[in-house]
């Protein structure tokens, strides 16, 4: 597994181990439907070392990815600490808020997360470009506000006749539209920079 995920990556070169982050989400979210919410949260987290690991080892450690080892680690030792009310009542919210302010914070200090990404798939000559830093700020700004109506949206199905709508539909739909929209945008970047 490990060595699959790493994909013979040299040191600093990208690994497969972040196209795997959807396995701590599906376990923590199948965990968590069924009420056991802190085995939810130690799987995530359990889940999530791996991927990070594997990323660290080939210094490739991504801010979402490390943003949510947080959230599962740091939801976990609460729900130790006070019980799983907060993260069975607030979980939509919480989830959100906190990459929406790891994402502006990186933003805010000139380093939008998306470089990690973008890096990987495009030359180094190329990275300083000013359209290319342009893009990037302009792709997590993009997934900055994703995060920030998501966590509206979460807070607003606690009054909402509809929750599972308001809290879930409605955010998946974004995030969904996220990745759509960030895929669509980086490309169209991309041809035109070609051409130019």
């Amino acid at each position: 597994m490990a060595e699959q995920l790493a994909n013979d990556a040299a040191p600093g070169a990208p690994t497969k181990a972040g196209s795997f982050g959807w396995i701590p989400w599906t376990a923590y979210i199948v965990l968590a439907i069924v009420g056991y919410w802190r085995l939810a949260l130690l799987a995530g987290a359990i889940a999530m070392a791996v991927i990070v690991a594997i990323e660290y080892r080939y210094r490739a450690v991504k801010i979402p990815d490390a943003t949510a080892l947080g959230y599962f680690a740091g939801m976990l030792l609460v729900s130790m600490a006070i019980g799983t009310w907060l993260v069975s009542g607030y979980s939509v919210m919480i989830v959100w808020a906190t990459f929406g302010i790891v994402f502006w914070t990186t933003i805010a200090i000139g380093f939008p997360f998306t470089l990690q990404f973008a890096r990987e798939l495009e030359p180094p000559p190329i990275w300083h470009e000013p359209i290319f830093i342009r893009t990037n700020y302009q792709i997590s700004l993009f997934w900055a506000l994703i995060a920030t109506v998501n966590t509206i949206l979460g807070l607003a199905m606690h009054f909402s006749a509809h929750p599972l709508i308001v809290g879930i539909v409605l955010p998946t739909l974004l995030l969904i539209f996220g990745f759509v929209g960030s895929g669509w945008y980086s490309k169209q970047v991309a041809a035109r920079f070609s051409q130019a």
